[in-house]
């Protein structure tokens, strides 16, 4: 899985799932599922599957979200057997991959193509990332990749937040909410949560941060152009943008 060299040439992938013609709108990536694993070991436990995975394919481990300690660290492997909720790898992890209430590592299968053509107008994407896998879009090619139309996730990483906007009164009394970062979802409060973007101050409606992509950060929160009754200043201050991840 990934590039192999043999003979001073390089390739990417088996070239086993054919060629793809990109004629309309795709979602690759959509085989995938929450993991867990220890460094060394042949086998990861899958949780919150969608579609189905099976012996041969190749697939990509990332740790997307971790409270505290190493995050964003990844590796291609392939898949030797399938039972039940359990994954037999053709060689021992690299690194450890944690799945539990506060870090999410995700598996998703990397499809193989021989080449990939995406016409003019048509987009090629990968499904959202909801809390537990997506927002990765990944394949190989052993070919030529052309790309008239486009390859797209924005807006398909980490999430931002909102808080229910208010029709009367037209402020709320609390600070918006900062955006989902890798290292999980925001909080309220005007700075950062590191590539989340901080939400707007108190005394506004609408103003939490956007989520930060997997590299690139979250829009910040809005500032207030008027106070209400319990602003915390005047201007309300904006919230600060994310860092990159």
């Amino acid at each position: 899985a990934g590039q192999t060299c043999a003979a001073g040439a390089c390739q990417y992938g088996t070239g086993s799932d054919g060629p793809l013609v990109a004629a309309t709108d795709q979602v690759i990536g959509t085989v995938r599922a929450g993991v867990a694993g220890v460094a060394g070991s042949t086998t990861v436990t899958l949780s919150n599957v969608a579609g189905v995975f099976a012996a041969g394919q190749s697939v990509l481990l990332h740790q997307t979200q971790a409270a505290v300690g190493p995050v964003g660290h990844y590796e291609y492997a392939r898949v030797m057997a399938v039972s039940g909720m359990t994954l037999t790898l053709a060689a021992p992890l690299r690194s450890g991959y944690v799945s539990d209430a506060t870090s999410h590592a995700q598996v998703l299968r990397v499809m193989e193509y021989t080449a990939v053509t995406i016409n003019a107008e048509v987009t090629v994407t990968a499904p959202a990332w909801d809390g537990n896998s997506g927002g990765i879009l990944v394949f190989d090619a052993t070919g030529r990749v052309s790309v008239a139309g486009a390859i797209e996730a924005t807006g398909l990483g980490f999430r931002g937040n909102r808080r229910t906007c208010a029709v009367t009164p037209t402020y709320r009394c609390m600070r918006g909410v900062a955006g989902e970062s890798e290292r999980g979802r925001g909080a309220a409060a005007i700075v950062a949560n590191q590539s989340g973007g901080g939400g707007g101050g108190a005394g506004q409606d609408c103003a939490s941060g956007g989520g930060g992509g997997h590299a690139t950060p979250g829009e910040p929160g809005s500032a207030g152009s008027s106070a209400g009754a319990c602003a915390e200043a005047s201007p309300i201050p904006p919230g600060g943008g994310g860092g990159t991840a």
